[in-house]
């Protein structure tokens, strides 16, 4: 029909009565070709979301070893087979072995588990973390697969809005005038001295 294709082209020489020859052997790999082109686009779509997804994205394979990560992964210029122990300190790394050895021995998963840290700068962070074994084709545990969200934000508005309810609850409490809390559902939830 005139289409190109995709081929292998593969030679051998050998004796043929006395003389020398060349078998040539071509084989229609269009096929594979075409499925390998649409992984590669896949794995670039996939590259593209993780490397803009505004959460640090790691990989650790079964020797504890981070074999992929993000840019927000810790800003770290190359981690690549590196373990925790060789980024974090001591205690925050052991304390990582032990979870992510339940993810990956076990099958274990993670789910949005609220720790505090500090980040490259000394800053208290507060992030929100999540890993899920990675498995193969048959099911077995090659690793994990990580992803942190960072909610200092989040943590600051939150103990912001504590301190306030508690300075709102002090401030009822010591008036020296009657006055009272209630509840949605009209019962008294705090009074104040000024009732006594």
């Amino acid at each position: 029909n005139g289409s190109l294709k995709a081929v292998e082209i593969s030679t051998t020489t050998f004796n043929y009565e006395g003389e020398t020859a060349e078998m040539v052997i071509v084989k229609d790999i269009s096929e594979q070709v075409a499925i390998e082109k649409e992984r590669e686009e896949e794995l670039i779509l996939l590259k593209t979301l993780i490397d803009h997804i505004p959460s640090s994205i790691f990989v650790l394979d079964k020797k504890y070893r981070k074999t992929y990560f993000n840019d927000l992964h810790l800003s770290y210029n190359d981690l690549s087979g590196k373990t925790n122990w060789e980024v974090y300190n001591k205690e925050l790394a052991d304390y990582y072995y032990i979870e992510d050895k339940k993810v990956i021995e076990d099958g274990y998963t993670v789910n949005n588990r609220e720790t505090q840290g500090i980040d490259l700068n000394g800053n208290k962070i507060w992030e929100s973390i999540s890993k899920i074994p990675m498995k193969d084709k048959t099911g077995e545990i090659i690793g994990l697969l990580g992803i942190a969200h960072n909610i200092t934000k989040n943590k600051l508005y939150e103990m912001e809005i504590k301190e306030n309810e508690d300075r709102f609850r002090k401030a009822i409490l010591y008036a020296p005038i009657p006055m009272a809390i209630f509840t949605c559902d009209n019962k008294i939830h705090q009074l104040s001295e000024g009732w006594i």
